[in-house]
């Protein structure tokens, strides 16, 4: 690398490998040296003048100082889970639903789960809502949904786009009928015409279209109809012909307009919810001082624009002279463009700047990063060709320059030229456009070790598990081999695309006897033992349910018993319906319980709370939690939720299945432990032995991804095609499709750089669309002057090996040695072992007071006992059943009892012929009402619900909306009342 160095912005092209965080480090020195005689001494006394901060945190402290311009508080909060602002948003639009036909929010909610449903997604809708609504998460969609905004979403402009819509296809088909009667009047029979019925059938089906067609004629027939000779003894008249291709031309202009309109009336209810949730949560931002992490680059953009750096440093109360950017390739188009600003005063003040990157190792690209960036610097990339933006690229441009490290100080030569020669192949399946992305690749090895490489490719096998078993056999022939040659367990690490093939090796070989070290495996729900526990919490929160009676014995029979289906079968018993004489299987599970857990009083024990009913489960089943860290996390996890939630057995299995599964066990740092680990999270590690057991990686867009679009005055949500009728489309999928292969050629360049001494690779694929065909074909070719190079076919399979196998060559000097792993002091457990990563959100979950449970606790009960004599068994079952403390019972009995003292309250309970607690009523075709009691008497239909807090206008509007449903399923008199259990009044609403 050499500079003139007199120029103020350097920026380096730092491959895999080539010391960018030597070269960052070095140039700071050297900063102090040039401007401080006394270096150490303005180090400890200036050290306030040393910033070393994300984007994000420096765009926070820009945020915080134009917090007044903002509107917002000092004391503003950031949200970085914004999921839960979302469901906050979509919760709240939910509870202002009514049944009234005038209200605008309410008629969209109804088509959009209409929509919903005849697309073939479930009527409840609120999940994909929630999934719908992130797409305002994404920086690229800013100024869409800034023009969303200012769209009308009125019914009358539904009302006229869908007749503009059936204007145009009365149009075209007006037209198609004008040239089929052009047809008719040449009276011709399908055996005159050239090609027979190939040309007939097209023109005669002309006589049904009513609507524009998303195909019409093809190639074939146009060319038919442009051929000026007309075969002898066939007619096919001029006039008609030109007819043809004038229809022809009308449809290939009209067709994108079309589609595009088709779409957006299709699409009409999703825009009007997402221009919504835009503006609600605008509303939010401002009602109650929140900022979305996501807002942070928009909000500083919209500030600092137009302004002045010195302006800017006024209002930060600091002022930068250097800037030294690293990871450049990931940072966001509106992250830069902030930035602009102050590094543009710096470079004009002859400061010496350094940005830093790799766009080989661009990755993080659906977090917003943009690689084009680097690739244009020094000039600022200007996609929207912003005159402002133009001006000061040209400025960068001159005082700027663009140098490489190309020497690689962490692989073996043997690696390091493996890479330069692949890669120079491999760039050749991107797009003119992305193999910019490589215009650096080959480096010089300073490394003096001996490397290996090994690569297995082979087409997949038709059976998957033939697959499987292969990818798994290679694996433990590898770890075997490495250890052989002296390598040790903790010198390896597997690296995968996604975190399900992770855990698919990590369960393998844990079931070898190998420790496994990772972040992205590992999860609790994957042991047998831990599925049995939570069937078993399931089966004590529904006693009764067959159903999972039946799934609990299965289990069981499947942990418990080489027979498992012989055992579960035996307590299968044939039944006769008396009434009808069918047949039917009664699981016996009477006996079940007698023979495998001595009495139902032993399997029903009692319990304190959900941690208490695990580990005495675990004493049922002489689980050894020593010996097994999943159940020892599982354990963990629901101490952890009864701090945060009570001893709520229904809500823990509901935390459970939504996001409690997930939760990863990991082992601590070993040199015994294999590391297993995605490629996202090993960027900027390295290793002595890499092993990469699927190179398949990810192509394509997938089939479920949505986009949002603008296509003329039309904002559209739809899946990106290559045949789409909508040009925008068209284009953005052609786009997208290069982008997403650039993606995974990255990912194979940070994955094959990764290793110090040793690289395995097996490789399968099954089409030409596969980034494996891709790979093997990149092998196939691959060929190089290396004595040890060798490549050889048999039956398909491809192998290529490269270098010597030799000993482990740094004796005594493990990975743990080369690089800082650190550990969360939190997760290290009294566990002596092992160490649980858990999930962050569960970490930082709100814990519920004592008066909040006591009073979610006191509803469950009230609209569980419909009489004073029921409350003692009542309170027995909610107590078995984990829902009820002990510490709140007395006290919750006591009250209980005091309320059906109360004569008000007794009076809604006489000449009741039905009570029913808790139970869902269709409101019609798309919603659902749960009142907590409905009380059926022959003259009369009574709601009660109880709440627990302060009277609120919202609680009437809701018990209102029960007593219409009721009405309009025919109860023709309805009364509705709230109970406060707070201040034990009783209100009618109704």
């Amino acid at each position: 690398m050499e500079s003139t160095q007199h120029k103020p912005l350097k920026v380096l092209n730092a491959s895999a490998g080539s010391g960018k965080t030597f070269n960052l480090v070095k140039e700071y020195i050297q900063l102090l040296l040039g401007e401080q005689k006394l270096v150490l001494q303005n180090i400890l006394h200036r050290y306030e003048d040393f910033h070393v901060m994300t984007i994000d945190k420096f765009n926070l402290k820009l945020i915080r100082s134009f917090s007044r311009d903002l509107n917002l508080s000092t004391d503003f909060e950031i949200i970085f889970n914004e999921t839960e602002v979302i469901e906050k948003v979509i919760d709240k639009m939910m509870s202002e639903l009514d049944i009234s036909e005038s209200n605008h929010l309410t008629r969209i909610i109804f088509e959009y789960a209409k929509s919903n449903v005849e697309e073939g997604e479930k009527w409840d809708f609120r999940k994909n809502l929630i999934k719908f609504s992130e797409i305002i998460k994404n920086e690229k969609y800013n100024s869409i949904v800034e023009a969303l905004i200012d769209k009308d979403f009125s019914f009358e402009r539904l009302k006229e786009l869908k007749h503009e819509l059936s204007r145009k296809k009365d149009h075209f088909a007006g037209e198609c009928q004008k040239v089929y009667s052009i047809f008719q009047n040449e009276n011709i029979e399908s055996n005159e015409l050239p090609d027979g019925t190939r040309t007939y059938n097209p023109i005669a089906n002309l006589n049904s279209i009513d609507t524009f067609p998303k195909t019409f004629f093809t190639e074939a027939f146009i060319k038919k109809c442009q051929e000026f000779e007309v075969p002898k003894g066939k007619r096919f008249p001029s006039s008609l012909k030109q007819a043809l291709l004038d229809l022809n031309s009308i449809w290939e202009k009209g067709i994108g307009e079309f589609s595009a309109l088709e779409l957006y009336v299709k699409n009409y209810y999703n825009m009007a919810l997402l221009q919504f949730m835009a503006k609600q949560l605008g509303t939010i931002r401002k009602e109650e001082q929140l900022i979305r992490i996501s807002e942070f680059n928009t909000l500083i953009s919209q500030l600092v624009k137009n302004e002045d750096a010195p302006f800017i440093y006024e209002r930060l109360g600091t002022r930068f002279q250097h800037f030294l950017l690293d990871e450049f390739q990931d940072t966001s188009h509106l992250q830069w463009l902030n930035m602009v600003p102050l590094v543009h005063e710096s470079i004009s003040n002859m400061n010496q700047n350094l940005i830093v990157g790799d766009p080989k190792q661009s990755i993080y690209r659906f977090k917003n990063g943009v690689a084009e960036q680097f690739i244009a610097l020094p000039e600022i990339y200007n996609p929207e060709n912003d005159a402002d933006i133009l001006r000061k690229s040209a400025y960068f441009k001159s005082q700027g320059e663009m140098l490489p490290l190309e020497d690689n100080w962490r692989s073996s030569a043997t690696i390091v030229e493996f890479n330069n020669h692949f890669f120079e192949l491999l760039k050749a399946a991107l797009s003119d456009t992305n193999q910019s992305f490589y215009a650096s690749i080959k480096q010089n090895p300073k490394s003096k070790i001996k490397g290996y490489v090994e690569i297995i490719s082979e087409p997949k096998s038709k059976e998957a598990s033939d697959s499987i078993g292969k990818e798994f056999d290679l694996l433990l022939k590898w770890i075997e081999e490495c250890e052989a040659d002296g390598f040790k367990r903790g010198d390896i690490c597997l690296l995968g695309e996604k975190n399900k093939e992770c855990n698919s090796w990590a369960i393998f070989l844990t079931e070898k006897g190998y420790d496994v070290v990772s972040a992205d495996s590992l999860l609790v729900d994957s042991d047998v033992a831990v599925q049995l526990t939570i069937s078993y919490l399931k089966r004590r929160l529904q006693p009764l349910s067959e159903n999972e009676k039946r799934k609990f014995a299965e289990k069981y029979f499947g942990y418990t018993s080489e027979n498992s289906f012989t055992d579960y079968k035996s307590y299968l018993v044939e039944k006769i319906t008396e009434s009808t004489g069918k047949k039917y299987t009664f699981f016996n599970d009477e006996d079940f319980i007698k023979n495998h857990f001595n009495s139902n009083v032993e399997f029903f024990m009692k319990y304190e709370n959900v941690y208490d009913l695990i580990q005495k489960f675990y004493r049922m089943m002489n689980f050894d939690e020593l010996t097994n860290p999943y159940l020892h996390h599982l354990a963990d996890i629901a101490h952890q939720f009864d701090l945060n939630n009570g001893p709520d057995l229904k809500s823990f299995l509901d935390y459970y299945k939504s996001d409690g599964y997930k939760s990863a066990v990991q082992l601590p740092e070993s040199e015994n432990a294999i590391k297993i680990m995605s490629i996202h999270k090993s960027k900027g590690l390295e290793f002595p032995v890499v092993i990469l057991p699927n190179m398949n990686l990810s192509t394509g867009i997938k089939n479920h991804s949505k986009f949002l679009f603008e296509s003329d005055d039309y904002i559209l949500y739809a899946g990106a095609s290559k045949n789409s009728e909508i040009d925008v489309i068209k284009t953005f999928a052609d786009i997208e499709s290069n982008l997403i292969l650039t993606d995974s050629v990255n990912k194979c360049y940070v994955a094959l750089t990764r290793p110090v001494e040793r690289l395995y690779i097996y490789n399968t694929f099954k089409s030409q669309s596969d980034f494996g065909d891709v790979f093997n074909t990149m092998l196939d070719n691959l060929s190089y002057p290396d004595e040890t190079f060798s490549k050889s076919e048999q039956d398909g399979q491809l192998k290529i090996t490269i270098g010597n196998r030799v000993g482990k060559q740094e004796e005594g000097k493990s990975v743990a040695d080369t690089f800082f792993i650190p550990e969360n002091v939190s997760d290290r457990l009294w566990f002596p072992d092992i160490s649980l990563q858990d999930r962050k959100d569960l970490a930082e979950m709100d814990s519920m007071s004592d008066a909040q449970r006591y009073g979610n606790q006191l509803h469950i009960v009230l609209a569980a006992v419909n009489d004073k004599n029921e409350i003692a068994t009542c309170f027995d079952n909610l107590v078995k059943s984990g829902i009820i403390e002990m510490v709140f019972v007395d006290r919750m009995k006591s009250e209980i009892e005091e309320i059906f003292e109360n004569e008000e309250y007794q009076r809604l309970f006489e000449n009741a012929i039905e009570i029913i607690s808790e139970q869902d009523i269709i409101a019609g075709e798309f919603s659902i009402v749960r009142p907590d009691k409905l009380i059926l008497k022959n003259d009369a239909a009574i709601i009660l619900d109880y709440k627990t807090g302060l009277p609120k206008k919202k609680d009437v509007q809701q018990v209102k909306e029960y007593a219409s449903v009721l009405k309009e399923i025919g109860y023709e008199s309805v009364e509705a009342y709230l109970f406060y259990t707070s201040t034990k009044e009783i209100t009618q609403v109704v």
